[in-house]
């Protein structure tokens, strides 16, 4: 199946007092209709920077951004921003980590989602009205006509989270992006958010990228997952293998240290060292290289690339990429 979403080669730079961050260094990705990516990494390994770049939501200081964002063959990198804001929300929408900083406090939770509606035009006066209560309804807030007359302020975490999935779905977009989008929920509402996601995704058939630090999450939540080092892709693995057969040690790094109630007696290892400092020069080999403890010589020399290691199952690793040529070798 063609991919509804291909990013080929993404790069952004960052430009702030004089100093310059490579935030994402040639992220190449797709995702296809009715799937869901999972996106995982440590905190500054440029998971959000290329999600917001794909909906060409950067920050201003954002002045160096390459390579193609192909949505059904389109190039959104090429669009006119007239264009991007007509697609923002119809074709691809955004929920974002921390729903407080998107909602504006002095209005109703249904001024802003009727809205969009109007802005689109999707409908507006008491069909857009109804079209809202409806998707407060879809998104499980009880008694939604109610909730359509309140201020955020008068939500809890969760339920502002799903107010902003809501707004998300307005438009039926073919693709949904969430970043991070349970971040200071507590557990049982994070489950609930996660399986809402899920189903919203089967009913309507919309591909999904799920940014998240969590693996388990994405483990059990995503068809597929890549795992961000340095702002690349180190591995792309079927979301089953994730937890069992990573191949990068830096994704079996970030698996060993979470923690797992299965096996509550193994303490987490951290992985050695610190993330790559992206304001300085990259390093000529692998970006992992300094932190791993399987290192050769060519590590440090030559920039590993995705290669095949199992079906569906890429890798940047020298090691990893032998070891798996060796054993099909042997077979």
């Amino acid at each position: 199946m063609a991919a509804l979403l291909e990013v080929r080669n993404l790069a952004v730079e960052f430009h702030r007092d004089r100093a310059v961050s490579r935030a994402v260094n040639g992220v190449t990705l797709s995702v296809e209709r009715g799937k869901s990516l999972g996106i995982v990494g440590e905190s500054g390994s440029g998971k959000s920077v290329t999600v917001k770049a794909i909906m060409r939501l950067l920050p201003r200081y954002a002045r160096s951004a390459s390579g193609a964002v192909l949505l059904e063959g389109q190039d959104v990198m090429r669009l006119s921003e007239g264009r991007m804001r007509h697609l923002r929300g119809r074709r691809m929408a955004m929920v974002f980590q921390d729903p407080h900083a998107y909602l504006n406090p002095t209005k109703t939770v249904g001024s802003q989602l009727v809205e969009p509606l109007i802005l689109h035009r999707l409908a507006a006066g008491a069909e857009a009205k109804r079209r809202a209560v409806d998707l407060l309804r879809l998104v499980g807030i009880p008694s939604p006509e109610v909730r359509f007359t309140q201020y955020p302020f008068e939500f809890s975490g969760g339920m502002l989270q799903r107010v902003m999935i809501a707004m998300a779905l307005i438009a039926d977009p073919d693709l949904l992006i969430a970043d991070e989008p349970t971040t200071a929920l507590d557990v049982t509402v994070q489950a609930q958010i996660l399986r809402l996601l899920r189903k919203l995704k089967e009913d309507r058939g919309m591909a999904m990228i799920l940014v998240t630090h969590d693996l388990v999450v994405a483990a059990q939540t995503c068809d597929e997952v890549v795992v961000m080092y340095g702002g690349t892709v180190v591995e792309r693995v079927p979301s089953h293998k994730l937890l069992t057969a990573s191949a990068h040690p830096y994704a079996r790094g970030l698996i060993a240290c979470t923690p797992r109630i299965s096996n509550a007696d193994t303490i987490p290892t951290p992985i050695a060292g610190q993330p790559l400092n992206l304001r300085e020069p990259l390093p000529g080999g692998c970006l992992f290289a300094a932190r791993c403890p399987d290192r050769v010589a060519q590590c440090t020399e030559v920039r590993p690339q995705l290669e095949d290691v199992a079906p569906d199952h890429q890798v940047a690793c020298f090691v990893a990429a032998g070891a798996a040529k060796e054993g099909a070798v042997h077979e």
